[in-house]
């Protein structure tokens, strides 16, 4: 969590910006926002054991803004190994948010293709971005007359003009 207050007060220490905050702000520090925080950073700086996992899991459950529910969902992906990992995922394909199905897909997209058979049901998916990814995770397997493997050849030769456009049209 950035530290806002020792920039300028260079004659103080941490714990004394941490004291100072708590005596200005009282409860209001503890909401569910810095706990999140908490475990967001945890996970960006590379930890990923499965207790983190599971409070990122705990709190993607709880979790009412969907940006917020498919940023746990996709920092806990990384453990796509763990069983409730994977519940999770699964659970999130057929969230209403389409942010959140497709963080769902982009996890469950380095499983085995058979830890993959529910993503075929996301291929015709209503959002854009959700049916492509889910054909991304599923070019390998889907027939070349598919439309949504046409759709994403489409949107691969549209961004090939970009360096990560032409790496992906390469793969």
């Amino acid at each position: 969590i950035p530290n806002a207050c020792n920039p300028c007060h260079t004659d103080q220490s941490v714990d004394w910006a941490i004291q100072a905050t708590d005596s200005w702000f009282g409860e209001k520090m503890d909401r569910p926002e810095r706990e999140r925080t908490r475990a967001v950073a945890r996970a960006y700086g590379g930890q990923n054991d499965p207790a983190l996992m599971d409070e990122l899991l705990r709190l993607a459950d709880r979790e009412v803004l969907p940006i917020w529910r498919a940023t746990l969902l996709s920092l806990a992906s990384r453990r796509v190994d763990l069983p409730s990992v994977r519940e999770r995922l699964l659970g999130g394909l057929t969230n209403p948010s389409p942010l959140v199905r497709t963080a769902s897909v982009d996890g469950l997209a380095p499983l085995p293709a058979a830890g993959r058979t529910a993503l075929n049901a996301l291929l015709s998916d209503p959002v854009r971005l959700v049916r492509l990814r889910a054909a991304w995770a599923e070019r390998e397997t889907l027939p070349v007359t598919s439309p949504v493997l046409r759709e994403l050849v489409e949107s691969l030769k549209f961004n090939a003009d970009q360096p990560w456009g032409a790496a992906l049209m390469g793969q």
